[in-house]
């Protein structure tokens, strides 16, 4: 039952990962149209930014599955993912 609890833990917070759109819409509410972004770029080669952010996004993608599997409390298949 607790492992249950944790993974629908795991699921509400992953359902409240927002895209960048609505963390600039954020940010523009709460900290003001111009306020400045302190980000610093890493100046990568176009490629390089694609290959960058597609790998980040399968690694969302694992993570989400990961979170239903465990909410579904099948533990084997979110193994499996995470390998």
């Amino acid at each position: 039952m607790k492992l249950r609890n944790v993974g629908e833990g795991l699921l509400l917070l992953m359902a409240g990962v927002v895209t960048a759109k609505d963390e600039k819409k954020h940010h523009a509410m709460y900290h003001g149209e111009h306020s400045a972004d302190n980000r610093t770029s890493l100046n990568l080669p176009p490629a390089m930014k694609l290959h960058q952010l597609k790998n980040m996004r399968a690694h969302l993608a694992a993570v989400q599955e990961i979170v239903v599997q465990l909410g579904k409390e099948n533990f084997e298949g979110a193994s499996q993912i995470a390998h």
